[in-house]
């Protein structure tokens, strides 16, 4: 039920806290429940929500919508990466789009993505899986693997 009735909660959780959402989707696709819905069902149960009554729910969920709403304040303001194709060559525009990720300390964020797109686009979807970047690493040193192969993903450090 809560997958079903996503959007709408996402939204009346925005209208409270007065803040708009930059996707369609609420990020849905993309926001890794599995990983910490069980923590936040456990904080709750740790700050009495079961037990407590109308008024106690209330404050903490305007607690919870306040934190969230300063995280997706942050995600909005953030200029969004480009892929600007009047760079030149595929090569090019990759540089540029890693170049405006490593302003933002995400180069090797995007460069992980970069690479498991190829990854899959070569070898088939079940190649690499997508990993939360959030999320530790629980399959060992390697970003990706394939077959035998571990590939580990770094970027060098920007130009000076």
């Amino acid at each position: 039920m809560q997958l079903a009735q996503h959007n709408l909660y996402i939204k009346r959780a925005l209208e409270r806290a007065g803040v708009a959402t930059p996707v369609k989707e609420f990020g849905r696709r993309s926001n890794n429940v599995a990983a910490w819905i069980g923590s936040l069902f456990h904080l709750l149960r740790d700050e009495g929500f079961d037990e407590g009554d109308e008024q106690k729910r209330t404050l903490i969920l305007e607690q919870l919508c306040g934190i969230a709403s300063v995280r997706l304040d942050a995600i909005n303001d953030a200029e969004p990466l480009l892929a600007r194709f009047n760079r030149g060559t595929p090569m090019a525009v990759i540089a540029d789009v890693l170049d405006q990720a490593q302003r933002k300390n995400r180069a090797k964020d995007v460069a992980e993505y970069l690479v498991g797109a190829k990854l899959q686009l070569r070898f088939g979807e079940d190649a690499a899986t997508p990993k939360n970047v959030n999320t530790p690493n629980r399959d060992g040193p390697a970003d990706f693997r394939v077959g035998n192969a571990a590939i580990e993903v770094t970027v060098s450090p920007p130009a000076r």
